[in-house]
This record gives C-alpha cells, structure tokens and sequence, in this order.
C-alpha cells in the first residue's frame, strides 16, 4: 500500500483560488493549523493555559516549549541550530 500524504487542505477540497489560505482554530479561537495556496502548513499546539506547546511547519521545522506551573518557560528545543 501506498503512502498517500495529503494536507488538510487538499483532504477538505479547499478552493484556494477563493480563500488562499486556511486556518483552523480551536476553541479558545488559538491557531491550530494554517495552510496557504503554494501548499504550506504549520500546525500549532497549546497547553490548558493557551500558552504554545509545539509547532511544526511543511519546511520540516519544529519547536517545542514546556511551562511550569507558575507559566514560565522552563524547556525550549527547536530544529533550529540557533
């Protein structure tokens, strides 16, 4: 059987041409996912307090971020080598 990835976009038969992007939000109306017409994506994830857990685009990066209980940043790693 055959790989067959496909973005959100192209599973919900988004007509680009009409709205050239799409977002979708969660219920706190945070960002979840983004996808724009030359077929890029990021998704997003949040943490009970709405604070970004994660983050992942099309491109292959990443990041990810843990808070303490008071709301401080306490982990941060990225794909990124800086």
């Amino acid at each position: 059987m055959k790989n067959m990835t496909q973005t959100i976009g192209q599973l919900l038969n988004w007509d680009f041409e009409t709205s050239d992007r799409l977002e979708i939000r969660d219920k706190n109306n945070n960002l979840i996912y983004f996808e724009n017409s030359n077929g890029y994506w990021s998704k997003f994830e949040y943490d009970s307090q709405n604070r970004e857990t994660y983050w992942e685009t099309s491109r292959g990066y990443w990041a990810k971020w843990e808070y303490d209980s008071q709301g401080n940043e306490i982990y941060y790693e990225s794909s990124s080598k800086t």
